[in-house]
């Protein structure tokens, strides 16, 4: 299986996710103080995998060779961050709202819907589609 990039997701994701959090050891573990100075001297050049897990974090994506570097000190590739991110998420987004007006729109032609449950685009929709309905069986009568 490819890379995902997507922490958590599949048997191959990033293990060294550039991010503090899960880069190093949980504070129920060591209660000792840690800045971010602290930590990055104590765990940001380890090979280890991250002891905590960053699940659902979107990574990085591979650099212009189609390459990817899996390591806390490549941020570019590594680090979780809402500019990764949010591409991914307003594609989901959109395709979960396409995937609703089609339901609706086909819902709507075996059932009637109230109108105030579409957005106006697709009330317009089924009030030209029922117009043009009647418009044809009046011309049929």
């Amino acid at each position: 299986m490819a890379t995902s990039y997507l922490v958590g997701y599949g048997s191959r994701y990033p293990q060294r996710v550039h991010h503090r959090g899960p880069s190093m050891e949980s504070y129920r573990n060591s209660k000792g103080f840690r800045g971010c100075i602290q930590g990055c001297n104590s765990w940001c050049g380890r090979q280890e995998s991250n002891p905590n897990v960053l699940l659902g974090a979107l990574a990085g994506v591979p650099d212009n060779r189609d390459q990817f570097r899996d390591g806390r000190e490549n941020y570019k590739q590594t680090e979780a961050c809402t500019y990764n991110t949010a591409p991914l998420d307003i594609t989901a987004l959109t395709q979960a709202q396409l995937q609703m007006k089609l339901l609706f729109i086909k819902r709507s032609e075996s059932q009637s819907v109230p109108w105030e449950i579409s957005d106006n685009n697709c009330a317009r929709y089924l009030q030209n589609r029922d117009h043009n309905l009647q418009m044809r069986a009046s011309v049929s009568e």
